[in-house]
């Protein structure tokens, strides 16, 4: 009698040979879920308002800030991450106003800080850390009643606010 030892099952080769695409498939796939979630889009940063299922910018603010004339004109230090801002508006000037400097794609880039009035209508503030590329700013008081924008190109240290808007 001839007695043949069959090997177990995992240690064919073709048992493995059959399995590795699917298993293989299954890790591919898990990685790029994981590398889309942690590099995923972000959003905008404005002010708009759901309607229906379409999405609708809002001015409201925007024509406030015309209404009372805004304007503000300073320099940011990028070394020191210092704001310097001169602000004129019709009506009493707040005691403080939130800065943003907005990174056009990445929104773990974007910088806010506290500007606090000085002498006459200079505000002061300073970032945590300094913006050193192309922003989009924002500038608006605490109440957020009205607000300014601008762009602060790369390399550039001045900048300038006006209030106006366009219902595009």
């Amino acid at each position: 009698m001839n007695m043949m030892i069959e090997k177990p099952w995992y240690k064919h080769f073709w048992v493995w040979f059959m399995l590795a695409p699917p298993m293989a498939s299954v890790v591919l796939g898990l990685s790029l879920v994981v590398t889309a979630y942690q590099h995923a889009d972000d959003l905008v940063v404005d002010d708009y308002r759901k309607i229906g299922r379409a999405f609708e910018q809002q001015f409201e603010r925007d024509r406030m800030a015309e209404s009372l004339q805004v304007t503000a004109r300073g320099s940011i230090d990028r070394d020191a991450g210092t704001v310097n801002l001169l602000l004129t508006l019709q009506g009493e000037l707040p005691a403080t106003l939130l800065f943003r400097a907005i990174h056009p794609t990445e929104a773990d880039r974007d910088l806010e800080t506290v500007l606090t009035r000085g002498e006459g209508d200079v505000y002061h503030g300073r970032f945590t850390k300094s913006p050193d590329d192309r922003r989009y700013l924002q500038l608006e008081p605490a109440d957020r009643s009205w607000r300014v924008t601008s762009e602060l190109e790369s390399g550039a240290d001045a900048m300038t606010f006006a209030a106006t808007h366009n219902d595009r």
